[in-house]
């Protein structure tokens, strides 16, 4: 655990730099898997220590994040890419633990459709921690082409009062960086706009309908 220490150091000070940044770009709400290192794993559940020293973490973050006016939406992702909080109950209990009222969750769509019985039921007996959300599909192109985008999350939002942003969280084959990170092997749409051009019109149209 000593050893560990500088690095855990290391974590909260990037995440101060990027709370700066957020701030400096007169944004309010920084979102991301801030857990831990994207696609590190250890082969085994999340230890005890490990869950504790990351609750350590986003709180001193979170504090820092408080008074820039910031908040810290943490997104729990799928056991492929994190191991240490896959759904949104164990956000929801890892939020608790920080304890700060400027440190919610990320709900995604994407994520909720691998990892949740039923994704809409997640997000509601969560309602109070979300702080953002991501419209995904489940292959990551355009919203409203596959099967992880239900009309029930839009009414679960709606029976949470959730009031802020709805982001389409869509990847292509414009972005040489992301393919190999992401396995995006295949293009999903016609057109490089398609998931925002259509996205958009879906999600109106899923708030429409409610």
């Amino acid at each position: 655990a000593s050893r560990a220490a500088p690095l855990r150091q290391a974590a909260v000070d990037a995440l101060k730099r990027s709370i700066d940044h957020t701030k400096a770009a007169g944004a309010d709400l920084m979102c991301g898997p801030l857990f831990q290192g994207l696609g590190r794993f250890t082969g085994r559940a999340p230890e005890k220590d490990e869950w504790d020293f990351a609750v350590e973490t986003l709180r001193e973050a979170g504090k820092y994040a408080d008074s820039l006016g910031v908040t810290l939406a943490l997104e729990p992702l799928n056991r492929f890419e994190m191991y240490l909080v896959n759904t949104m109950a164990e956000g929801a209990r890892f939020v608790r633990e920080v304890g700060l009222p400027n440190v919610g969750l990320l709900a995604d769509t994407h994520h909720g459709n691998i990892e949740e019985n039923d994704v809409a039921e997640a997000w509601r007996n969560t309602g109070p921690s979300i702080k953002h959300v991501h419209i995904s599909e489940n292959n990551r192109g355009v919203p409203g082409s596959g099967h992880a985008i239900r009309p029930e999350v839009f009414e679960a939002l709606e029976q949470i009062g959730y009031d802020g942003w709805l982001t389409i969280e869509a990847f292509g084959m414009t972005v040489p960086g992301l393919i190999s990170r992401l396995h995006l092997w295949r293009s999903f749409s016609e057109h490089n706009d398609d998931a925002a051009r259509l996205g958009i019109d879906f999600i109106r149209n899923q708030l429409k309908a409610r």
